[in-house]
């Protein structure tokens, strides 16, 4: 061969160029060894090859440790590092997840201390381990706020900058980062088993200056990583065509599988029972709820305004006096009335007036006009008038028996300035005497019921609802969120009450819902009677009303007339309520004097009854009814008594 110089030149400079190729490789295998592992993660077999869609997830996460406070207060806001990281984390990572997820809705919740969770050890690789708290397994964790059908467990969330000076054939140079690194797990929060879990580290390159935008890429990141290998991950769409993806399976179709990859999956567990019962007086529990019939007397003693009241220049009755005709006045009674206010009987009061006239023949009536302050002369007498025809003219009272007075207004009373009035007298007290009404109120009362339940459930209970049905028909529905049954109230078993119905089949349904959305139901049924109508009295009601005479010192033998029947009525088991009126008027009716009488009546009587005192507003009057009568009503003072039957 001959000598060729050109040709040695060459394949010199191609050995050398194979050499300088060879070096590059080995020195680009050399770097790639010395990069350690960034993300480690253990996927479960039965939920390898399916992806899970329109689930809940919620974020379950510790207290981070940043090592970089600075620059969380420089890029993130003011305030504590670790409150406004928190705050910045709870904002980002949730719509990360779910933009990278098929989930179809995500929250983030802080790890109640109630939560019980134990270390568990993940085998990644046969090598690396990873360490992660998690609740038993076939338990579901709920912490009150949420009961999401997945949970993400963060632990271990550590931050902070750093710095790295790497090496190269063509020269050297330094980059920073942003680090967050965090272990983590998936946990199926329906069936209580562990779906994924790992370890990951994310680096956000810092170019020029850590930014907001930093920041937002590193925790886009760490969502990516910590879904990239679940089930719930949902791929860019940007990777290639053809590429095979698993089938998305529904919670529903999940949770219906018998099997997953051969293994048997386990419905939590969920069994409800309920009992409804009743204590009879031997405190025995029966199948039977008794509606029994509660018949109370309510009398009301009333002293008797004899006023008629009207608004400046009105010469026509107010609209809150109640007119009758001469039909109506012959069937007329007082004492059937169901009056124990001052405002209704005042309205009364011409009927009144008029029946008791018209009984006691003998007896006279005064009827004194006297105007408003600056009224017009006009007007005067015209009201005393009008007062008097009516008697005559409805309840046939004689004129002569109706004396009609007219008297200027009085200067500088302020109680009856802008008021025109007629004050009633009679030559009888009876005509004047205060008012006793009566009535007996009956009632329907049922005893409390007792519900007893017993749940069996693996998971967590969400809500509950119970629903009470007669006949097919609901009668009552109550629902709640998690948690005990209290002894239930029994009014609702009044409603479209009928005495007639003797007795009466009842149903109650206890559904309640676990935290995966399985639903157990159990029934129970119970008879309600109803107890003899004619029951005896229980108790009486008596109310006594005192009126201030400040206002009207002609009512102060109706005062003492109404303080004697008090002292009549009073026994050993009274309970008395005193009712004062906003401000005492320290007349010699005022509320303050009323109370000492009171309480020497109930020694001198030898009464151990307590006295309850309140101060109370003033009773609104009718809207028709001038101010002055509110302020009339305002003032009285109302004593109550009851006592057993």
């Amino acid at each position: 061969m001959l000598f060729n110089p050109l040709l040695i030149i060459r394949r010199i400079a191609h050995s050398q160029h194979l050499l300088r190729v060879l070096l590059l490789i080995i020195v680009a295998v050399s770097l790639t060894a010395c990069i350690p592992r960034t993300h480690f993660v253990v996927l479960q077999p039965d939920y390898q090859g399916i992806v899970i869609t329109d689930a809940s997830l919620a974020v379950l996460t510790t207290d981070p440790v940043i090592s970089n406070s600075d620059d969380v207060i420089d890029d993130l806001g003011t305030g504590i590092p670790q409150e406004v990281f928190q705050d910045f984390f709870g904002k980002t990572i949730p719509p990360a997840l779910l933009d990278q997820s098929h989930c179809r809705e995500v929250s983030i919740e802080a790890i109640d201390s109630s939560v019980r969770l134990r270390p568990r050890i993940l085998d990644i690789d046969g090598e690396r381990q990873v360490r992660v708290k998690l609740p038993d397994d076939g338990t579901r964790v709920g912490t009150g706020s949420f009961a999401a059908e997945f949970l993400l467990f963060i632990e271990n969330l550590s931050i902070s900058r750093i710095g790295e000076h790497k090496g190269s054939i063509g020269g050297d140079g330094s980059t920073e980062y942003l680090q967050i690194f965090a272990t983590f797990a998936l946990w199926d929060n329906r069936s209580g088993r562990l779906v994924s879990g790992g370890e990951t580290r994310i680096k956000a390159t810092v170019f020029f200056a850590m930014t907001k935008g930093t920041w937002e890429t590193a925790l886009r990141n760490l969502a990516r990583n910590m879904l990239k290998d679940s089930p719930f991950y949902r791929p860019p769409t940007t990777r290639r065509r053809g590429r095979h993806r698993p089938k998305p399976v529904t919670l529903d179709t999940l949770q219906s599988r018998t099997t997953l990859n051969g293994q048997p999956t386990r419905r939590p567990r969920l069994s409800v029972q309920i009992d409804v019962y009743n204590s009879d007086q031997e405190g025995s529990e029966v199948d039977e709820i008794q509606v029994r019939p509660v018949r109370s007397l309510h009398r009301s003693y009333l002293p008797l305004l004899p006023v008629v009241l009207f608004a400046k220049s009105q010469t026509s009755f107010p609209e809150h006096y109640t007119l009758l005709d001469n039909r109506d006045a012959g069937m007329f009674d007082a004492e059937a009335l169901e009056i124990d206010d001052m405002t209704s009987l005042h309205s009364q009061i011409l009927n009144i007036i008029g029946a008791r006239m018209a009984q006691h023949s003998s007896a006279t009536l005064r009827l004194e006009e006297i105007p408003a302050a600056d009224e017009n002369t006009l007007y005067r007498g015209r009201r005393a008038e009008l007062v008097k025809d009516y008697f005559v003219n409805t309840w046939r009272i004689a004129e002569d028996r109706i004396a009609v007075e007219s008297q200027p207004s009085v200067a500088g009373d302020s109680v009856f300035n802008d008021v025109a009035r007629v004050n009633l007298t009679s030559s009888s007290p009876l005509i004047v005497a205060p008012v006793v009404t009566q009535h007996i109120r009956q009632r329907h009362m049922a005893p409390g019921i007792g519900l007893k339940r017993e749940i069996e459930a693996d998971a967590q209970l969400r809500n509950w609802q119970l629903t009470i049905r007669q006949d097919k028909e609901v009668i009552s529905s109550l629902q709640g969120k998690a948690g005990s049954l209290a002894r239930l109230q029994s009014d609702f078993l009044l409603q479209n009450f009928s005495a007639a119905t003797t007795r009466r089949l009842l149903t109650f349904e206890l559904e309640v819902t676990d935290s995966t959305g399985q639903q157990a139901r159990a029934s129970d049924d119970i008879h309600i009677s109803t107890a003899d109508s004619t029951a005896p009295l229980s108790t009486n009601e008596l109310n006594f009303t005192f009126v201030d005479t400040a206002l009207f010192p002609a009512l102060e033998v109706a005062n003492e007339a109404l303080f004697e029947m008090l002292g009549s009525s009073l026994n050993s088991d009274s309970r008395i309520f005193l009712v004062r009126p906003p401000r005492d008027s320290g007349a010699a009716w005022g509320a303050t004097d009323l109370e000492k009488r009171l309480s020497a009546l109930l020694t001198a009587k030898a009464i151990a009854a307590t006295v309850i005192s309140s101060e109370s507003d003033p009773r609104p009057g009718s809207e028709s009814m001038t101010a002055v009568a509110d302020r009339c009503f305002a003032a009285c003072t109302l004593i109550r008594v009851s006592s057993s039957h």
